[in-house]
């Protein structure tokens, strides 16, 4: 497989993947799941939710404020992410929490905004001011320095 599309309707692991992958431009969201590393993309954008019930879509909120001042902004290449460095990334970051054969795990850095379960997803948002590249952001949608995670890595086998 070459095209993160095929992974639209299931979560497929990134081996399935090959280097590097073909993103359509009608993407907009990719989402890996750092315990067994599958991933699912999506066409459409996330939305801040209005009735924030919950402490997660409260986070979640918070998140998509951050990453929607972010790309607002011109200095984003600690957070932005070409479409061609996804996979070799992800491969690399399952590579350094004990490969792909592993037991589920959990996975925290000593990075602002990646501690704990915020890491449980890594989400890619495509920018639509730069459309040929994606930021980087933790479970809750809030950015995060990604170049920073695997060499302050911390991880836990569930």
């Amino acid at each position: 497989m070459d095209k993160v599309n095929d992974a639209r309707d299931n979560w497929l692991s990134i081996r399935c993947f090959s280097d590097p992958i073909k993103v359509r431009e009608d993407t907009q969201t990719i989402h890996c799941d750092t315990r067994d590393f599958h991933i699912i993309s999506s066409t459409e954008k996330p939305k801040i939710c209005k009735d924030a019930e919950c402490n997660y879509e409260v986070w979640r909120n918070e998140g998509l404020r951050k990453l929607y001042n972010l790309l607002s902004k011109t200095n984003r290449e600690n957070y932005a992410i070409r479409p061609e460095e996804i996979i070799p990334w992800l491969k690399e970051l399952c590579e350094a929490t004990g490969g792909y054969d592993r037991d589920w795990r959990c996975m925290k850095a000593e990075v602002k905004d990646c501690d704990g379960w915020t890491l449980k997803y890594i989400r890619f948002i495509r920018n639509d001011k730069q459309p040929d590249e994606f930021i980087v952001c933790n479970s809750y949608l809030t950015p995060i320095r990604w170049r920073e995670v695997i060499p302050n890595l911390d991880f836990t086998v569930l």
